[in-house]
This record gives structure tokens, sequence and C-alpha cells, in this order.
């Protein structure tokens, strides 16, 4: 016959609470010392080399961005307008124009200064008054581009457009006005555009429609170097849709 202990349900429940308290999150543990960390060998593997944060490179970046230098204002300077950078650095275009008894004188001349662009036109404004330059005529109006090539070169190499604005281009492209030297033309030259259309019984949405598409399509050639008067453009524009 078995002999069996007899146990209290106050012992089980201390046992039960014990065996609960030993694997609690919040029991007491004590803490092991700290072991010494492994001395590191001499030599280093590619693998292990030491790599340049990203961090540094990114302030080197922002540090480079930061040194280039910014486009000045040149909104009082005549015949000097500044042209958004596209390698970071400004552009400052000089043109002048000038009508004088041997001939109009349209010349211009690109700078990534101020200073320089501003040297440049007071010396060639000081010709012109003293004689010393004198106009290409005949030269000149064969070898400058119409307005009309320059329209042709925008529908060719520049981005593609919509059927409607095609349309637009090959009718500026085959105006009479347009068949002129892109460099002569004046913000007289583009009002008188405009009353061509208004003559032709359009809409003045759609006579806009048209006018922007010419004034977008002569800013997109002096952009890229072309002879257009950039000052001129940008300045119809102001004043036609404004």
């Amino acid at each position: 016959m078995s002999h069996t202990t007899p146990v209290s349900s106050q012992n089980l429940l201390q046992q039960i609470s014990r065996d609960r308290a030993a694997g609690s999150p919040f029991a007491f543990r004590a803490e092991l010392p700290a072991q010494p960390r492994p001395a590191e060998s001499s030599g280093t593997s590619k693998k292990d080399s030491p790599r340049k944060p990203k961090q540094t490179e990114r302030t080197q970046v922002s540090t480079k961005a930061d040194n280039l230098p910014t486009v000045e204002d040149c909104s009082d300077e005549p015949f000097i307008s500044a042209r958004a950078p596209k390698d970071g650095l400004p552009r400052y275009c000089a043109q002048i124009r000038r009508r004088t008894d041997s001939g109009p004188i349209n010349i211009s001349k690109t700078f990534t200064g101020l200073k320089d662009a501003k040297k440049w036109r007071d010396d060639t404004l000081a010709q012109i008054q003293l004689g010393l330059l004198a106009p290409k005529q005949e030269e000149g109006s064969k070898t400058a581009p119409r307005v009309c090539d320059l329209i042709q070169k925008r529908k060719d190499k520049g981005r593609s457009v919509e059927k409607t604005a095609t349309q637009n281009l090959e009718f500026w492209i085959n105006h009479p006005r347009c068949q002129e030297p892109a460099c002569t033309i004046d913000l007289k030259w583009f009002q008188n555009a405009a009353e061509d259309l208004l003559k032709l019984e359009m809409m003045p949405q759609t006579a806009a429609t048209y006018m922007t598409m010419l004034a977008s399509s002569l800013k997109w050639a002096a952009e890229r170097d072309e002879d257009v008067p950039y000052d001129v453009v940008v300045r119809a524009m102001k004043v036609l849709w404004h």
C-alpha cells in the first residue's frame, strides 16, 4: 500500500508562483561581468577596409554646389540679359542693336561673368559712336538665319509636340513675316505678327496660342546661342501676355 504525502493548496500555489517568477522578465537577474573586447588584428582585408561615409560624400557634393557662382541681377543693365545656367555656370548675353548712317549694326556675345559682359558692351558702344565698327550688310544678311529657319530647327530638333502645335509651327514657317532675319526682330515685329493673326479673323484665344508657339520657339533658339535677340523675345512675352 503506497503512502502519499499530502500537498496543501497553499504550498502548490507558492511553488507555481516561484516557477513563474523565475521565468518572468521582471525577475531579478545578476548581471554578468563585462567581457573584454577581442583585440583587432593589425592586417585589414579589402572586405573589412573602412568605407567613406555617405554623409561625407553628400556634404562634399553640397559644398561643391554651394561654391558655384550665382546668377547676378542684370535687369538694370542695358543690352545685357542673364540666361539660366545649364551646367551650373551663369551666362550673360550682351547684344548691341544700333542704326547708323552706314546701316544697322547687330552684334552679340555671351560671357560667363557679368563684369566681362559690361566691359564688352561699353567698348562696343564706344566703337560704334566713334565710327570704328562698320555694319555687316550684305554678308550678314546672307548668313544670318531667318525666323522661319529657327522655327524649322525647333520643329526638327526640339521636343516632340502634338499635332496642333506642329500645325502652328508650319503656319509660322510659311508666314511672310518670318522670312526676315531673326537678328532684326524687335517688339514691334511681334506686335505686327499678332495683328496679322487678327486680320485673319482668328479668335483671340486662338491667336494667343499661335503667338505663344512663335515666342517659345524663338526663345528655344536663343537659349541655344542662335542669332536672335533673347531679351526682345522675353520682353515680348511679358508685354503681349500680361
